[in-house]
């Protein structure tokens, strides 16, 4: 996996931070045991980060969704990886049903569609499937 700074070269290049921008899931979430870097609002009991991935990796692996991005929001803070207060889902299920599924998460909101518009290295979307934007405050 890529680190801090070869990600980073890589999202500044496609305009960041002017541009939204996101990274795969997997490259997110396995560089990172930072609790600062995902889900800062859920309190008192925070998630870690390989509990998000567990649960994301399962909407992957039960073919609940296509394809999972998060949103690189600050690549500052916190200091040792980036910080996203989004995940992109891009899946066939119903809302109803994608929030049932990211219970555990506590998402804030799940909106249909991009929060800030399609980052700038977005590939096309299936017809078929919607795009979601999972949100945390």
């Amino acid at each position: 996996m890529a680190n801090k700074s070869d990600i980073l070269t890589r999202i500044t290049n496609l305009g960041f931070p002017v541009n939204e921008v996101c990274i795969g899931m997997a490259e997110f979430f396995s560089n990172t045991k930072c609790l600062d870097s995902i889900g800062v609002n859920i309190y008192p009991n925070p998630i870690e980060p390989k509990e998000f991935y567990h649960v994301l990796k399962g909407l992957i692996d039960n073919k609940k969704a296509d394809q999972i991005l998060v949103r690189i929001c600050d690549a500052e803070e916190p200091a040792d990886w980036f910080y996203s207060d989004t995940v992109f889902i891009i899946s066939e299920l119903s809302k109803v049903e994608l929030k049932k599924e990211l219970e555990t998460l506590q998402p804030d909101e799940i909106i249909e569609g991009w929060l800030n518009g399609p980052p700038a290295n977005i590939n096309e979307v299936s017809i078929n499937s919607k795009v979601y934007s999972v949100w945390w405050d």
